[in-house]
């Protein structure tokens, strides 16, 4: 009865059907998927899929059932215009940050070189990650222009600025009313957004709702305790150690003015 009536409730895309579990695995739900598209994430060409495998991942819990998981088949899918070849998971955050490939690339670049040395040929990288990250009326004319290319480029990095603005609207709100429905509205847009690491953290943030709602509530904050905790931690490293309490304590008084 549980099952039949989570099965109702499983906040998936509208077009999985999703099926009653088994009496070996009650909180197993298997999915299969209808028709769909997929464009191709660099060149929105049409793609084909060519293979796919079974996955199950855990997607939420329920009472008298524990954690309940989805069990579906991810499949692979091939430009035919640009010859890339990815895996598509419906938006629901299961494939991995990075390819095989970039790592071993990454590795590459970074073997027999100085941090300083690798540093200075991703200045331009450190540049865009600040100008993304600050708000968008922070930023001088040219550096929205940049913005702007960077969003035409590259659509993951144009859905992450979006939602990270989105969030921020959130986060101005001044009352709990206010708060509930904009983090609503922040849920409902992109739990199941195409881009995977949009919908991951959206997934980890809907378990999280509550303490959200009294974050954005509250006028208390413990930044000046989270930055004297990080203090003290890179004291102890800088240190590797203190043998001598009195000595730490004394080192730690001299650091942070206290």
């Amino acid at each position: 009865m549980y099952s039949k009536f989570i099965k109702m409730l499983l906040p998936l895309p509208s077009f999985f059907e999703v099926s009653f579990p088994s009496d070996e695995e009650p909180n197993v739900f298997p999915v299969t998927v209808g028709a769909y598209s997929v464009p191709c994430p660099i060149c929105q060409g049409k793609t084909i899929r060519h293979a796919q495998t079974l996955r199950r991942f855990r997607h939420g819990y329920a009472l008298h059932l524990g954690f309940i998981w989805i069990e579906m088949a991810i499949p692979r899918h091939h430009c035919i215009a640009c010859d890339l070849t990815f895996t598509y998971d419906f938006g629901l955050g299961i494939v991995q940050a990075s390819s095989a490939m970039f790592r071993r690339e990454l590795v590459r670049r970074c073997h027999g070189r100085s941090i300083a040395d690798v540093a200075r040929e991703y200045e331009p990288s450190r540049f865009i990650d600040r100008c993304l990250a600050r708000k968008p009326e922070q930023l001088t004319d040219e550096e929205r222009g940049f913005v702007a290319q960077w969003h035409q480029e590259d659509l993951p990095t144009k859905y992450i600025y979006q939602a990270l603005n989105h969030m921020r609207y959130v986060l101005n709100a001044t009352t709990i009313t206010q708060a509930k429905r904009r983090l609503t509205e922040w849920f409902k847009r992109y739990q199941f957004h195409l881009c995977s690491a949009i919908s991951k953290i959206a997934k980890t943030l809907i378990t999280r709702e509550k303490a959200l709602l009294d974050t954005i509530i509250s006028p208390l904050s413990n930044g000046m305790m989270e930055g004297t905790n990080n203090k003290i931690k890179l004291i102890k490293r800088r240190g590797f150690g203190y043998r001598n309490e009195d000595r730490l304590f004394l080192r730690l008084r001299l650091e942070t003015g206290r």
